[in-house]
């Protein structure tokens, strides 16, 4: 097990409507919350590209989501990128 988790920070990687599956790098994460209920899942880029192509926008891409919880329709999305902790 992990002594330390690497932390994640909000990041703006790109403009949000041109974002891509491919612009995506090992470091970030794609998180979707659920408008309906609040449930937050976070997604690695290797997920995203084995079900979508690289090309792809990720705002269409989490479009696609529907919340396991409660099926609802509607996500809201940003991205996170890992940060080195400080000494």
């Amino acid at each position: 097990m992990f002594s330390h988790v690497m932390p994640f920070h909000r990041e703006i990687i790109g403009a949000r409507y041109n974002l891509r599956v491919e612009d995506l790098t090992a470091a970030d994460l794609l998180v979707v919350t659920c408008s309906g209920c609040g449930r937050i899942y976070r997604l690695a880029p290797a997920e995203l590209r084995s079900r979508f192509q690289p090309y792809e926008r990720i705002m269409y891409v989490a479009e696609r989501f529907q919340c396991r919880s409660c099926r609802g329709g509607g996500c809201e999305w940003h991205t996170e990128r890992a940060v080195s902790p400080s000494p």
